[in-house]
């Protein structure tokens, strides 16, 4: 047997067509296999062209975006998640600080089926026409107090002095 070989007409680990050369001896393999590999379910020695494609003369092509453990990948989860963020902000400024005509606006459009860009685009046109409501600041649920509502929102009131006993069928104070 040839030393480093093996017989059977294979090439030996390392050679040209076994994938890359590194110090070791062992074929170099590519964290994210191209389309063709991944097909044939065969080893892919990684860009611009592995050896499996140059040889059999295909098409190489490798999705970046099909690796969900690139950093790639978890910038484009962090950026979509701040837009996410940015647009459950707009929309909570609009529902919170508009006047209730804008707030059923903007519901319908939510209850239309309309896809979230669609709705987006109809938040940034309010937000346009009604900069004052993209600087609200959005801080805990409830309530904004008087000072920061918007004009023509109807004044909100809370009773103190409710009794248990008189809520209804629904209220259960166990």
């Amino acid at each position: 047997m040839p030393p480093g070989g093996g017989g059977g007409g294979q090439p030996p680990l390392g050679s040209s067509s076994g994938g890359g050369t590194p110090e070791d001896g062992r074929m170099k393999r590519a964290s994210t296999a191209c389309k063709e590999c991944q097909k044939r379910r065969t080893r892919c020695t990684g860009p611009p062209k592995c050896s499996e494609c140059d040889t059999h003369d295909r098409e190489c092509t490798f999705d970046e975006q099909a690796d969900r453990r690139r950093k790639a990948n978890a910038k484009r989860t962090q950026e979509e998640l701040a837009s996410l963020t940015e647009f459950t902000e707009q929309l909570l400024n609009v529902i919170r600080y508009s006047n209730n005509a804008t707030t059923q606006h903007v519901v319908n459009v939510i209850r239309s089926s309309t896809s979230r860009e669609e709705i987006q685009s109809v938040l940034i046109q309010i937000l346009a026409q009604h900069p004052e409501l993209a600087q609200q600041p959005l801080g805990p649920p409830g309530l904004p107090p008087p000072h920061q509502q918007h004009p023509s929102a109807a004044p909100h009131h809370v009773p103190n002095d409710l009794d248990p006993h008189n809520l209804g069928p629904y209220f259960d104070p166990r």
